[in-house]
């Protein structure tokens, strides 16, 4: 799978932090879902379009299955969805929300990983409910998956931009 060797860190962030998901986790975040949901339609971040639409999708999933409208999905997605959705809610976390234009890179990474461990499970979920839903995830995964490649681009880029400016003032420290 390729984002074992691209996107393994948050892979592994992920999977441990749906270890943690309890039945208690699970029955105290059911009444809350409609508030997410409310609270995830107000995001507006244009660098991470999808968002919205993904955690929307994972909310649902999440809804059906504890209320047994769907009950063929595996716990471990049940899991990494329900920490994605926790996940995303919180405002302070890998990097805070109110962080100009990367506050939700973290959150969409999560959500994406959740999406596309677990693309064959959501993919019979979504179908199940409605075949424009499954349309709508395979497009999704499909854009997680470019997305993914051009943001660690990106990423990549201002690392080596940054390294390079820390060397050069280690330069101009040493010089000094």
């Amino acid at each position: 799978m390729w984002m074992m060797g691209e996107m393994s860190e948050i892979v592994d962030f992920v999977n441990h932090g749906a270890a943690l998901i309890t039945p208690k986790v699970t029955r105290e975040l059911l009444p809350q879902i409609p508030f997410l949901k409310a609270e995830f339609a107000t995001i507006n971040e244009p660098r991470f379009p999808h968002l919205v639409n993904q955690l929307e999708f994972l909310a649902d999933a999440v809804e059906d299955f504890m209320e047994g409208a769907y009950d063929l999905l595996p716990y471990y997605a049940f899991c990494q969805a329900v920490f994605a959705l926790t996940y995303a809610h919180k405002k302070t976390d890998i990097i805070p929300d109110f962080v100009n234009s990367l506050g939700r890179a973290d959150d969409s990474s999560v959500v994406r990983a959740v999406l596309i461990q677990n693309k064959r499970h959501f993919q019979a979920y979504a179908e199940k409910q409605n075949f424009e839903m499954a349309a709508r995830l395979r497009d999704i995964a499909d854009i997680a998956d470019r997305e993914t490649h051009a943001r660690q681009h990106r990423i990549l880029a201002l690392q080596q931009s940054l390294d390079h400016g820390y060397r050069s003032s280690i330069g101009f420290a040493q010089r000094g």
